[in-house]
C-alpha cells in the first residue's frame, strides 16, 4: 500500500471523530454539545399545535419539534391536512422554532405491511397524499411505523416481505416531496422490533433512515442497537422504560443507561437533534436533557 492509500485508509478509519484529514479532532464533549433539542409534543398534533404552544417550547431551549400527523383517509381530510400544515409552518417560522420531522399515522389505513395487495397499495397512496400535503412544513424527516400490530407469527413472513415492497415505493415517494423516510424501530410483535430486522428493512433503498425509539426494545439494549444500527440513524424518540415494554417516561425513570447510549450515538457519528417522545412536560424535558449533558460531559473529561 502506497503513502497516499495510508493516509486515506487512516481519513476513512476516523472520520467519525474528526471533522476531516486536515482538521482538529471532535472531541465527544463537542460532538454532544452539538445536539440540538427537540421535543415531540406528547398532547399536540398538527391541528391543535399553536403559537402558544411554541413559544413556550422555544422558550425552554428546543430547536426543534416532531408534528403528528392526521389519519387522513380521503381528499377533504388531506386538504384540511395541508391548510393546517401552512398555518403551522407560517407560526413556526413567526416563534423561530424548527419543524424537524413529522409522524406518519399508524393504523390500518397506514400499514405498509399488509399482504392484500389493494388495502397496501391503498395504504401507500394515503402516505403519498399526506406527504403531499404536508410539504409546507418543510420537515426533513418523516417517521413512518413498518406495520401494526399485533402480527401473528405466522403472518411474519409475508408482512416481512409486503413491507419491503412498500419501502421500496415509499422511498421514491418521499423523495419526490423532498423528505426523508426515518422507519422507526417498534416493541413486542411489529416488524422492525430488533436493529437485525429493521436493517433488512431499510436495506431495500439506501435512501431509507432509521428512527431510534429509545423505549421501543425489547430484544436488546438500546445502546446495543445503537451500535448495530447507528450508521443509518437520523432521528430519536428519547425516553425512558423498564425494558419489559414502552413507557415513555422521562429519562432516569427507567433502566436505561444513558451514558451507553449517548456514547454510542457519538462513536456511530450521530448529528441529528436529541428527540424527546415522553410522557413529561417540555420543562422536565428540558432540564433532563441539561443534566443528561452535563453528566456526559463530566464523565468524558475524567
Amino acid at each position: 500500500m502506497t503513502s497516499v492509500r495510508i493516509v486515506a485508509a487512516v481519513c476513512v478509519v476516523s472520520l467519525f471523530l474528526t471533522a476531516g484529514c486536515n482538521s482538529t479532532p471532535v472531541s465527544k464533549a463537542e460532538r454532544v454539545d452539538d445536539w440540538r433539542l427537540g421535543t415531540s409534543p406528547w398532547s399536540e398534533k398538527l391541528a391543535t399545535l399553536d403559537k402558544a404552544k411554541l413559544a413556550e417550547i422555544e422558550s425552554l431551549g428546543f430547536d426543534c419539534i416532531e408534528v403528528g400527523l392526521p389519519y387522513a383517509q380521503n381528499e377533504e381530510q388531506f386538504a384540511g391536512a395541508n391548510a393546517q400544515a401552512e398555518r403551522l409552518a407560517e407560526t413556526a417560522d413567526e416563534v423561530g422554532i424548527e419543524i424537524w420531522s413529522v409522524h406518519i399515522p399508524y393504523g390500518p389505513a397506514y400499514d405498509p405491511s399488509l399482504v392484500d395487495d389493494a388495502a397496501r397499495a391503498k395504504a401507500v397512496a394515503n402516505i403519498d397524499s399526506l406527504l403531499g400535503a404536508i410539504e409546507p412544513l418543510g420537515a426533513k424527516k418523516a417517521i413512518l411505523h413498518a406495520s401494526f400490530e399485533p402480527v401473528k407469527t405466522e403472518e411474519r413472513a409475508a408482512k416481512f416481505a409486503a413491507c419491503k415492497a412498500s419501502l421500496k415505493e415509499i422511498a421514491d415517494i418521499a423523495a419526490g416531496h423532498d423528505i426523508a423516510i426515518a422507519v422507526e424501530c417498534l416493541p413486542r410483535t411489529c416488524l422492525g422490533n430488533t436493529s437485525t430486522e429493521l436493517l433488512e428493512l431499510v436495506s431495500v433503498d439506501e435512501r431509507l433512515e432509521i428512527c431510534c425509539d429509545t423505549n421501543h426494545l425489547l430484544q436488546e439494549t438500546t445502546e446495543e442497537f445503537v451500535r448495530a444500527a447507528g450508521h443509518r440513524i437520523t432521528t430519536l424518540h428519547i425516553a425512558d422504560y423498564d425494558a419489559k415494554d414502552e413507557r415513555h417516561w422521562l429519562p432516569g425513570k427507567g433502566v436505561i443507561d444513558w451514558m451507553a447510549v449517548m456514547d454510542a450515538l457519538v462513536e456511530t457519528g450521530y448529528t441529528g437533534p436529541f428527540l424527546f417522545e415522553c410522557r413529561g412536560t417540555s420543562a422536565e424535558e428540558a432540564e433532563v436533557f441539561a443534566k443528561l449533558k452535563a453528566e456526559y460531559m463530566e464523565r468524558v473529561a475524567k
